[in-house]
């Protein structure tokens, strides 16, 4: 689909939007039976017409004639661009533009063979989805996650919808797809103290072997975590939210963050954990001598990714490892060379497997709103805050911290953005859009 050329980012909703499943699990299910991402969220592409006009490109594109949006490539003021929703979903194509990749596909999988390889396109790029699932399924001869594949640990906003549903589109049960209603039931024990949590989005009560997880930049995680939040919570924040950069986003955000920690910044379980560096015999330790009333005291989505990446075997990073084409990334942990995560996949599933289907996207015409440089003018306070409950995930993972402002309280400063957009909101460019067209669709995973 559309290049893509700026920052990485995406989001959920409470203690569970994404984790709403049972009501928009059937939406997805029914829409796409195999095709898309989380576990309900987004998908689909068209095109923006010339008719939004001069004042709502500007918006999009800024000033400039020919102009790169963070979200992928926007024509001219006068002409049409073209693209809405990405391929993949909107978590793993921040990742891939971090890459400086392009994010190629369509809707039939002749069309989508430039992006996936020679060796894929050789041998599959002739089958339509469900020969190719039919294939699978026949050469996988009944294997499944934990008995004769690699398990998948779905840590959310990380791109575990796109996993789930490229698994699914090889006749494999993952993360939300091992729901009853879905596939087989999960080949792991929850740890019992990750009170409240879905399924799904529950960490492991020990290490699981040949699993395998994604992580994310803390702060970009918990930008997307917000947008996905709220596109789901009535209200009309979503809609009022400025494209680009402005203060009201950043306030907006500042108080999301500072709501969704307040839990883990006072719970001793989590400072237990914390002490004990995440790893699972000292997790183990923490949740057999802190008392029962101490909880994480916070939803699955804020929860440290260390958490779960400890019952991992491998930790890809989201931002060097999710792409179409086989390649080589750093293990999150050690920096060492191993498969991207299409390249394990495909290794260690079937050589069927692909990520490039159209997934829980933001429209490519659409400047989405700028968040990351927000934590720049948090309150020192709030800044701290995160930078405690997240420290293992940024010295573990290898992720730079961001250091809070010398002077107290907030300060964002719109009027020295470049991509400051005033005047313009979500919901007002939701209206230019032609028919059918939103800024932000809604789907779900794939699943068998």
């Amino acid at each position: 689909m559309t290049t893509r050329a700026d920052d990485v980012e995406r989001a959920d909703a409470i203690a569970g939007a994404r984790e709403t499943a049972p009501l928009l699990d059937v939406i997805a299910h029914d829409a796409h039976d195999g095709d898309d991402e989380d576990a309900h969220h987004h998908h689909h592409r068209k095109v923006l017409r010339a008719k939004i006009g001069v004042v709502s490109a500007l918006a999009l594109v800024g000033a400039g004639a020919l102009c790169a949006t963070a979200f992928g490539t926007v024509s001219s003021l006068g002409g049409a661009s073209t693209g809405a929703t990405s391929s993949i979903d909107g978590d793993a194509l921040d990742a891939r533009a971090s890459l400086g990749q392009a994010a190629s596909g369509a809707g039939v999988v002749d069309d989508r063979a430039a992006g996936l390889g020679d060796a894929w396109v050789d041998r599959f790029g002739k089958l339509n989805e469900g020969e190719i699932k039919e294939l699978a399924r026949k050469d996988l001869a009944g294997k499944r996650e934990g008995f004769g594949l690699p398990v998948f640990l779905h840590l959310p906003k990380n791109g575990g919808t796109a996993i789930e549903t490229a698994l699914g589109h090889v006749g494999v049960a993952a993360g939300f797809c091992h729901l009853p209603k879905y596939g087989p039931a999960r080949p792991y024990r929850l740890r019992r103290r990750a009170v409240g949590f879905e399924e799904w989005h529950t960490p492991p009560a020990e290490h699981v072997p040949d699993s395998w997880t994604i992580v994310r930049n803390p702060y970009k995680r918990a930008a997307s975590d917000f947008i996905w939040s709220i596109r789901l919570t009535p209200g009309g924040i979503f809609d009022a939210l400025n494209p680009g950069y402005s203060n009201f986003n950043c306030e907006r955000f500042q108080d999301f963050v500072k709501d969704s920690i307040k839990g883990l910044v006072a719970s001793d379980l989590r400072k237990c954990y914390q002490e004990k560096r995440y790893t699972m015999q000292g997790m183990g330790e923490c949740d057999a001598t802190v008392p029962e009333s101490s909880h994480l005291d916070c939803g699955s989505h804020a929860l440290p990714q260390s958490v779960m990446a400890a019952a991992a075997d491998r930790v890809f990073k989201l931002e060097t490892c999710f792409d179409p084409q086989p390649g080589k990334c750093g293990d999150a942990r050690n920096g060492n060379q191993m498969d991207n995560i299409v390249g394990f996949m495909r290794a260690h599933y079937h050589p069927a497997a692909r990520l490039d289907q159209s997934i829980n996207a933001w429209n490519h015409n659409i400047e989405k709103p700028d968040l990351e440089p927000c934590f720049e003018g948090f309150d020192p306070d709030v800044l701290r805050d995160f930078n405690d409950v997240y420290a293992n995930d940024l010295e573990q993972f290898r992720y730079v911290r961001k250091q809070p402002k010398s002077t107290p309280g907030s300060g964002f400063d719109e009027q020295s953005r470049p991509n400051h957009r005033p005047g313009q909101n979500l919901g007002s460019l939701q209206r230019l859009l032609p028919p059918g067209e939103v800024v932000q669709d809604v789907s779900g995973p794939g699943c068998l």
